[in-house]
């Protein structure tokens, strides 16, 4: 049986990537469920999952194929199965398609005071969800 390493994909074709470790006790494993553009089917998209004990074999399965949305949320519920089963997210990537701007986060310049009749807490949150928007719209 050869070993394989979990290697870093790289950002062409990977939409968004979730690196979970359980290291509870005496278990050390991964599990890093990745959607990617499907190589197979042009404009597809697919939710491939590589999991192992951490410096052991890789083992890769497809779990869902199709659009971008459908992988993605194939991939938040993966994630919360795992999460319950005593995984914690190590690392949380996005990357990017063609010519899409990347969907990290934006770094807006503070506001200099809050405006009269809004108090700082809701100007805060109102600015997260702007936020938030603008990464949805990039995200796929």
């Amino acid at each position: 049986m050869s070993r394989t390493r979990l290697t870093e994909p790289t950002d062409r074709g990977v939409v968004r990537l979730l690196r979970l470790e359980n290291r509870v006790g005496t278990a050390s494993k991964f599990y890093t469920p990745i959607v990617e553009e499907d190589p197979a089917v042009p404009g597809a998209f697919r939710c491939r999952a590589e999991y192992g004990r951490i410096g052991g074999h890789v083992s890769n399965t497809i779990k869902a194929t199709g659009s971008a949305l459908t992988c993605e949320r194939a991939l938040e519920d993966l994630a919360r199965e795992k999460q319950r089963g005593g995984y914690a997210i190590v690392l949380d990537r996005r990357g990017t398609t063609g010519a899409e701007p990347s969907a990290a986060p934006t770094k807006e310049p503070p506001a200099e005071s809050a405006p009269a009749g809004r108090s700082s807490a809701a100007e805060d949150l109102g600015d997260l969800l702007e936020q938030r928007k603008r990464q949805a719209i990039w995200a796929f």
